[in-house]
């Protein structure tokens, strides 16, 4: 126990430089590591795995920070987790899209299309 009056540790952290120093104190203790563009990219790889299993944000977000965790590597700022599985949604997304499609003919393209064709005098398609 640090043996502080409560009212101290609303202080605490105001100053930049001791945030900073107690950072990377806390990295050399603990063996934490800093979240960096090669883990980005490397956690959107993963994650687009399981986003061809679910389209669920939560559920990338939750496995991204769990991974993290396990590899004892400083969580990064919530966007930067909501980016990476976005990301990876939409990189699944068009592998999906891609495995749909790219076996069909010209015929069955056009076939596809006219059903997205409004007929005349309606407002609505067939899909």
């Amino acid at each position: 126990q640090l043996k502080m009056p409560v009212e101290s540790w609303s202080e605490y952290g105001q100053r930049e430089q001791t945030r900073r120093e107690h950072l990377v104190e806390l990295q050399t203790v603990f063996g934490f590591k800093p979240f960096t563009m090669s883990h980005y990219r490397q956690a959107v790889h993963t994650l687009t795995e399981l986003a061809l299993q679910t389209d669920k944000g939560i559920v990338l977000a939750s496995a991204l920070v769990e991974n993290l965790r396990r590899q004892s590597i400083i969580l990064p700022a919530m966007n930067a987790i909501e980016r990476a599985s976005a990301e990876a949604i939409t990189r699944a997304n068009r592998r999906i899209y891609a495995a749909l499609t790219d076996s069909l003919l010209s015929p069955h393209r056009q076939r596809l299309d006219e059903l997205l064709k409004r007929k005349d005098g309606s407002k609505v398609t067939w899909l």
